[in-house]
């Protein structure tokens, strides 16, 4: 019976190594490589973790099925399996959709923590199939710190340019290139406070020196990184400018450790000149769930909101409004927003 015991802690074991391989983030090697969305790689995430619990809650109920007399204190084994589960219960909980966002910042940290004591407690366990998991997370974190990141700063690894002319986005004249070029060059990029504790970034959808257009959905949205700020922390925006617009545009509210960093930082004056610091972007990411774009398929458009999620629909609708009342084929959509 001992033997089926310790036997039915090798599914948990490789479980947690699935969840630890399959922690990805919008910028992952994973994602890169397997060309599956970051929510349905997040998804896959999730369900490892999930099952893992149940795997570990199994063989905690083999073990004790099999034992008159616990004695927990004297045993190692039984004290890293019982902190093990503890760390992978109380890590799930926190990872709750409400509570993710509206404690993002703790959610990071103790995501962390707990997974340095997940890890530890199971190789005292005898989990040392769980190390495997570390390796590809290992080379992804290197991927990256040292690879991406250059990436959206860059434009390449190597920051060579993409071409030898580009086009103003005003005159459309031919302008020298940068050799910098990645979604928005530090020289192009506005970042300025706003009123009601507000930080707006924005910056051409047509970058000036290289003629690159960067297109998005309305409803869609990017992960921002200040590496002044923090190189480690991307976190996710919805764009509040319409895709029709020359500017891609974020208004972030200041609700957080990060964001008050970041409003703390930005100017308050928006004529200042360029960015004070380097912004990273990296999107667009999502999609709506329903057509916005053919009048055939809604005439009318009611959104409840209580922040400025929705700007970006709401103001989409509102362009390709007037662009169907200029129409004699096409009837515009009737708008309604409600907000708290």
């Amino acid at each position: 019976m001992n033997c089926d015991v310790k036997g039915s802690g090798n599914s948990p074991s490789i479980a947690v190594a699935a969840v630890f391989a399959s922690s990805v983030r919008n910028n992952s090697l994973l994602v890169a490589l397997t060309g599956i969305s970051f929510k349905r790689a997040l998804f896959y995430h999730k369900l490892f973790a999930f099952v893992t619990i149940i795997l570990t809650a199994l063989h905690g109920l083999a073990y004790i099925s099999t034992r008159n007399n616990l004695n927990i204190e004297d045993n190692p084994k039984v004290m890293s399996g019982m902190a093990a589960f503890i760390a992978m219960v109380v890590l799930y909980l926190l990872s709750l959709e409400w509570i993710h966002r509206r404690f993002h910042e703790f959610f990071v940290r103790t995501h962390w923590v707990l997974f340095i004591v997940i890890l530890v407690a199971a190789v005292i366990h005898g989990g040392v199939f769980a190390l495997v998991g570390i390796l590809p997370w290992e080379i992804d974190l290197v991927y990256r710190l040292a690879y991406r990141s250059r990436i959206y700063s860059n434009g390449t690894l190597c920051g060579r340019k993409p071409r030898s002319l580009a086009y103003d986005l005003n005159t459309r004249t031919p302008t020298k290139t940068s050799k910098k070029y990645g979604v928005a060059a530090r020289d192009q990029l506005e970042i300025f406070q706003l009123a009601h504790d507000i930080t707006c970034i924005r910056f051409p959808r047509v970058r000036l020196d290289t003629g690159d257009e960067f297109k998005y959905k309305a409803g869609q949205y990017a992960f921002l990184c200040v590496p002044t700020l923090s190189s480690l922390e991307w976190h996710p925006f919805s764009f509040s400018s319409s895709p029709h617009e020359d500017y891609a545009t974020f208004h972030i509210k200041a609700v957080g450790d990060w964001t008050m960093k970041l409003l703390q930082a930005a100017p308050e004056d928006r004529n200042e000149g360029k960015a004070p610091f380097e912004g990273l972007i990296d999107g667009p990411y999502g999609n709506l769930s329903i057509d916005i774009e053919d009048s055939a398929t809604y005439s009318h458009f009611v959104f409840f909101a209580e922040d400025m999620g929705v700007t970006s629909v709401y103001r989409e609708l509102a362009t390709q409004s007037v662009l169907f009342s200029q129409s004699t084929h096409f009837t515009s959509p009737t708008l309604c927003l409600v907000c708290q």
